[in-house]
């Protein structure tokens, strides 16, 4: 896959296609919303009361953890070009940080959006891990070949 940056037109296009697909999907995300709102608040019970998690919550639980400890860090900002490999059915607690998941306010190059048909979980799941990582194994390729080695650098 060709990593040209993208023109403005095409830059334009992908955020009033990512605007209107959300838009179009706000009844999923209200109800996913207050589902995750509901589940929260059972974790926070049954913890405070001593009780362990159930399997089902226990992911719910980890990713508001991330999330929190994510808002809380001061993250400089890096002038690099990245690789994001999202999920397309992301959950409530993603969406809010808009097409590039908040990547923008952490990197000043270009962003290249690898979208997956999944959920952040399933991402790392057969068959879309195989795809994944075929993709991040091409990426590692071409950046090995445009660097010099360091060996030979330090020489």
């Amino acid at each position: 896959m060709s990593s040209r940056p993208l023109s403005l037109g095409q830059k334009l296009w992908a955020a009033r296609k990512w605007d209107f697909d959300y838009a179009l999907d706000w009844i999923n995300r209200r109800k996913s919303g207050r589902e995750d709102r509901e589940q929260l608040a059972r974790i926070n019970a049954l913890l405070s009361e001593g009780k362990p998690l159930p399997d089902e919550l226990i992911g719910l639980r980890m990713t508001n953890s991330f999330v929190q400890a994510q808002n809380r860090y001061d993250t400089p900002k890096l002038d690099v070009d990245i690789t994001l490999f999202k999920a397309r059915r992301a959950s409530a607690l993603f969406i809010a940080a808009g097409a590039d998941l908040g990547w923008g306010r952490y990197v000043d190059g270009q962003i290249d959006i690898r979208e997956f048909d999944c959920d952040h979980f399933t991402m790392m799941a057969e068959p879309t891990i195989a795809v994944i990582g075929g993709q991040l194994n091409q990426k590692l390729l071409v950046a090995d070949t445009a660097q010099p080695d360091d060996a030979e650098d330090a020489a």
